[in-house]
C-alpha cells in the first residue's frame, strides 16, 4: 500500500465491508451486529485516516450488555481470542464505557484506533498479526489495577488533543522514550510498558510511513540449544570411547516442525549398539536387555483382543460393570455415589479415574477435561494438540476449525462436577476391591476401567484412529493425530455407538427389579454370548443415561492445521499445471541459457510432478524423495520408499500402491524427459540432462535447472520453497496432512497407516507373519484415484515445439 497518509484516503463503502470482515469474521460471534457497529464508528472521524465515500454513520447504541457477555464467552470457550481480536475488543471496550454516549471522547478514540487497525488489514501482508496485539493493549488496560492502564489513559487524554496521526505518532515516540527512561532507572515498576507502547507506536509508522514487513528469525530455546549442544558425551567414569551417548539431530533442510519429527520418527539410539561389556558385567547386562525386551513384547501383545488373555475384558465384562456401576451411582450412601460416579465418568470419557479425582478437586473455572456448558450441563472436552499454523493468510483456508470440540456428559452422572470434592486413592482402590467380588471379575483394576472406553472403540467398533481421538491420546504417542483433520461427526457417531454398546443391558436377572424396580428390560441378551451388530444400536435400559448429541453443536472438523479446504488446494494444483501449460506454444531457444523457456518449463513441469507424487503417495518431504526411476513398478502398481530423513539404515522402507492418476502422469513426464533431453543435450553440451542415468535410476527423477551453479540438480524441499516463494507459503509436508486428512474415514485405517508408515511394531501389514492380502493394499489405489477427482487434477499435456 503506498498511499500517502498526509491526507485521509477515501474508499468505497464494499471495500470498507469486505476488509472489516477480515477483522471480523463472519463465523464469530455476533458478527454482523459487530461488523455494523464497526463500519458506522470508523465513519464517526471522516478526517482522520479515512472516510467512506457515500455514507453516513447511524443513530446507533453501543452494544448491549447482554451481546458483550456473549461475545466473550463464545471467544473464550472457543479460545480463539486471536482470530476474533476485535470483537473481543469491542465487547470488553464496551462493557467497560458502555455507559457512555458515543458522542463522547472515548468513543472518539475508538473510531481513530478502528481506522488505525482497518489500515492495517488493508495492506493484506503479514503486518496483519498486528492486528491481534493492538486489541489486546486497549483489552488488557481496561482493568482498574492493570498495568498497562497508564498506556489506555494516554491515549484517551494526549492523542485525542491532536488533529492528525502525525501528531499522534510524535507523541508516542516521546511517550515510548520517557516511559522507557523511568523504567530503566527505576523511577517506574517495570513492566516492559515501553515495549507495550511500542507496538502502538510501530503500527502507526507502518500506515504512516508504509514500512515494509521484516522477517525476523527469532530462535527458539530449542533450536538454540541444538545449535550449540555436544553432539556426542562420553559417558562418566568410562574409558571407552564407543559408550558415548548420540543426540539426534535436527534436520535443517526443510520446515516440517519440529515436534512431528519427534512422534514420526524412530526414537533416536541413546547408547551405542556396538557396546561390549566386560565378562563380569556381561550376563547381567544381557539378563537386563532381555528383560527391557520381554517387557515391551508383553505390553505390546496386551493389546490384542485373545480369548484367553487375563488382562482384557470382555465387552459383556464392561456392560455389567457399567450396570453395576450404575446402581452404585443411586446409593444412599453418598461417599459410594460419588466414587461410582467418578468410575462411570472414567469409562464415559477414556481418562484415568486420577485424573478425573483431579478435576473433581479443582475449581469449575479452572477445569480441562469437564467443561461447563454454561447451560447447566457439562461437556467432555477432547483437545489435538497438534501443531499450531501461523501463516496468517492461509487460516482462512484451512480445513481445521479447532483443535477441539466437546461431548455432552449424561446429567444426573456430571451432577457430581458442580462442586469441588476430594476422594482418596485408598478409598477408589477399596470401592474396587469390592466391586471385584460382587462382579465375580477377580482381574478387575483401575486400567480396565480406563481402558474400556478405548476397548470398545477399537476392538468392537473397529476405529483406532477414533479411539486415541476419543480417548485423549496426546499426538507424541500417535503419529497421525498430527495429521489428521477430522469430521467431527464421525466422531460423535463413534462415540454413541459406543456409548450404546456400554450402556445395553447384560444383567438381565430378578435382581434388576431390586434397584430400579420401574424400568423393565427392553430385551434379553444371553452372557455367555457376546453381542452382535443389531444389538449397537439397540437403546438401553438405563434410558437416562443416554447421552443425545443429535442437538449437540460443535466444530465441524478438528485436527491438523497443515490441511486446506478442497476447494484452495484444487486451486493449487490448477494453477501449477497453467503454469506449465502457459509455455506450450510460447517456447523459445537462446544461446542465453538464462533466456531459454524449454527450461523455464522443464522446472515448472518437475514442481508439478513433486506435489502430485506428494498428494498421490503421503511420502515425507525429504531431500532423497521420490528417488530414482527403479523405485516405481508401475506394471504391478507398486512403489519402494524410503522417506525417514534420520533413518540409520537407508535400505528399512515401504511399499505404497500406485494409483491410475499418479503412473499416467510417471509414464507422461518420462516420454517428455525423452523428449526434452533430445532438444536440450543437443544445444548446451555443458549442462546435459542426465537422461540415461534417470533411465538406468542413476540419478533421481526429479531434477531441476540451477542458475548457479548452472547444471541440473535434484529436487529438494528447499528448492521447492525457492520455486515457490511468495506464491504459496506453507509447510513442506502440508501435502503429507491434506492426503491424510482427504483419506480418514474413507479408507481403512490400517491400510492408511501402511501408507503413512505409522503401522505399530510387529503389526505391519508386511510382516513375515502377516496374512494381510497384497492385493486388499493395492486397493488402495482406488482411494487415492478418489483424491485426484476430489482436486479435480488433470493430467499436463507439454507441447515441444520451437
Amino acid at each position: 500500500m503506498n498511499n500517502n497518509y498526509a491526507k485521509p484516503i477515501a474508499i468505497s463503502i464494499e471495500r470498507a465491508k469486505s476488509i472489516i470482515e477480515n477483522i471480523i469474521p463472519n463465523n464469530s460471534p455476533r458478527a454482523f451486529i459487530l461488523q455494523s457497529f464497526t463500519l458506522n464508528l470508523i465513519a464517526m472521524s471522516p478526517s482522520y485516516l479515512m472516510t467512506v465515500n457515500n455514507f453516513q454513520p447511524r443513530d446507533i447504541s453501543v452494544l448491549t450488555e447482554e451481546d458483550c457477555k456473549l461475545v466473550i464467552k463464545e471467544i473464550k470457550s472457543h479460545n480463539n481470542s486471536e482470530t476474533w481480536a476485535v470483537s473481543y475488543m469491542l465487547a470488553e471496550f464496551c462493557q467497560h464505557y458502555g455507559g457512555l454516549l458515543l458522542a463522547s471522547d472515548t468513543w472518539k478514540f475508538m473510531s481513530r484506533y478502528l481506522q488505525l487497525i482497518w489500515c492495517i488489514a488493508e495492506r493484506e501482508d503479514k503486518h496483519f498479526k498486528k492486528i491481534d496485539t493492538l486489541s489486546v493493549r486497549i483489552r488488557m488496560a481496561l482493568g482498574e489495577r492493570s498495568s498497562q492502564k497508564k498506556i489506555l489513559d494516554f491515549l484517551l487524554g494526549k492523542l485525542l488533543d491532536n488533529k492528525t496521526p502525525f501528531e499522534d505518532l510524535e507523541d508516542l515516540i516521546e511517550f515510548e522514550k520517557v516511559t522507557d527512561h523511568n523504567e530503566a532507572s527505576g523511577k517506574e515498576t517495570n513492566y516492559n510498558s515501553a515495549k507495550k507502547i511500542g507496538q502502538i507506536r510501530l503500527a502507526y509508522e507502518v500506515v504512516l510511513k508504509d514500512k515494509k514487513y521484516i522477517e525476523k528469525n527469532r530462535r527458539s530455546s530449542d533450536d538454540q540449544s541444538s545449535d550449540s549442544m555436544i553432539k556426542h558425551a562420553n559417558l562418566r567414569n568410562i574409558d571407552n570411547l564407543v559408550r558415548e551417548i548420540r543426540f539426534q539431530q535436527k534436520n535443517k533442510e526443510n520446515n516440517v516442525a519440529h515436534q512431528e519429527y519427534l512422534a514420526d520418527e524412530n526414537p533416536p539410539s541413546l547408547l551405542d549398539n556396538d557396546f561390549k561389556p566386560t565378562k563380569t558385567v556381561a550376563k547381567s547386562s544381557e539378563l537386563q536387555q532381555f528383560d527391557v525386551k520381554t517387557n515391551y513384547l508383553h505390553s505390546r501383545r496386551n493389546s490384542f483382543s485373545f480369548p484367553s488373555n487375563t488382562r482384557v475384558l470382555t465387552l459383556s465384562n464392561y456392560q455389567m460393570l457399567y450396570t453395576k456401576l450404575i446402581e452404585l451411582t443411586k446409593s444412599t450412601k453418598r461417599h459410594e455415589s460419588h466414587i461410582a460416579k467418578v468410575l462411570v465418568l472414567s469409562l464415559l470419557s477414556g481418562r484415568q479415574i486420577a485424573t478425573v479425582v483431579h478435576e473433581l478437586s479443582s475449581n469449575k473455572s479452572s477445569r480441562e477435561l469437564f467443561i461447563d456448558d454454561g447451560d447447566g450441563g457439562f461437556v467432555l472436552k477432547n483437545t489435538i494438540n497438534v501443531v499450531t499454523n501461523r501463516q496468517d493468510y492461509l487460516k482462512r483456508y484451512l480445513c481445521s476449525d479447532s483443535k477441539y470440540f466437546t461431548i455432552p456428559l449424561p446429567h444426573d452422572i456430571a451432577s457430581i462436577l458442580q462442586f469441588k470434592l476430594e476422594l482418596y486413592k485408598q478409598d477408589i482402590n477399596n470401592f474396587i476391591r469390592d466391586l471385584k467380588q460382587s462382579l465375580g471379575l477377580p482381574t478387575l483394576s483401575r486400567q480396565h476401567i480406563e481402558n474400556g472406553l478405548g476397548f470398545i472403540i477399537k476392538h468392537k467398533i473397529k476405529q483406532p484412529l477414533h479411539a486415541d481421538i476419543l480417548t485423549g491420546v496426546e499426538v507424541e504417542h500417535c503419529a497421525p493425530l498430527y495429521y489428521t483433520c477430522i469430521d467431527t461427526s464421525s466422531l460423535i457417531n463413534t462415540y454413541q455407538s459406543a456409548n450404546s454398546l456400554l450402556t445395553s443391558t447384560t444383567y438381565y436377572s430378578t435382581h434388576l427389579d431390586k434397584f430400579m424396580p420401574h424400568v423393565k428390560p427392553a430385551h434379553t441378551i444371553d452372557l455367555s454370548v457376546e453381542p452382535n451388530k443389531s444389538l449397537y444400536l439397540s437403546k438401553p435400559i438405563y434410558s437416562d443415561h443416554l447421552i443425545d448429541l443429535k442437538s449437540h453443536k460443535t466444530y465441524k472438523n478438528v485436527g491438523s492445521e497443515m490441511a486446506l479446504n478442497l476447494n484452495t488446494c484444487s486451486k493449487f494444483f490448477k494453477t501449477l499445471a497453467n503454469s506449465v501449460h502457459g509455455y506450450n506454444r510460447n517456447l523459445t531457444r537462446d544461446i542465453n541459457v538464462n533466456k531459454d523457456t524449454y527450461i523455464d518449463q522443464f522446472n515448472v513441469y518437475s514442481l508439478w510432478m513433486w506435489h502430485i507424487i506428494q498428494i498421490q503417495t503421503g511420502i515425507r518431504p525429504v531431500n532423497q524423495s521420490p528417488g530414482v526411476l527403479n523405485q516405481f513398478n508401475i506394471d504391478k502398481r507398486l512403489y519402494w520408499v524410503s522417506d525417514k530423513a534420520n533413518k540409520n539404515a537407508k535400505d528399512q522402507g515401504r511399499l505404497i500402491p500406485i494409483s491410475d492418476f499418479l503412473a499416467e502422469a510417471l509414464k507422461n513426464y518420462i516420454l517428455y524427459l525423452n523428449q526434452f533431453a533430445a532438444i536440450h543435450n543437443q544445444i548446451y553440451l555443458n549442462h546435459p540432462l542426465p537422461y540415461r542415468d534417470i533411465l538406468d535410476s542413476k540419478a533421481p527423477l526429479l531434477n531441476v535447472f540451477s542458475y548457479n551453479p548452472k547444471g541440473f540438480i535434484a529436487m529438494s524441499p528447499s528448492r521447492i520453497r525457492s520455486f515457490l516463494g511468495e506464491f504459496f507459503n506453507h509447510k513442506d509436508n502440508w501435502l503429507r496432512h491434506q492426503l491424510r486428512t482427504m483419506l480418514t474415514n474413507t479408507a481403512d485405517e490400517l491400510m492408511i497407516r501402511a501408507l503413512f508408515g505409522h503401522e505399530d511394531a510387529d503389526q505391519e501389514i508386511f510382516h513375515p507373519m502377516s496374512s494381510f492380502s497384497i492385493n486388499q493394499y493395492k486397493s488402495l489405489g482406488k482411494q487415492l484415484d478418489h483424491v485426484a477427482h476430489q482436486l479435480s487434477l488433470a493430467q499436463v499435456k507439454v507441447k515441444l515445439y520451437g
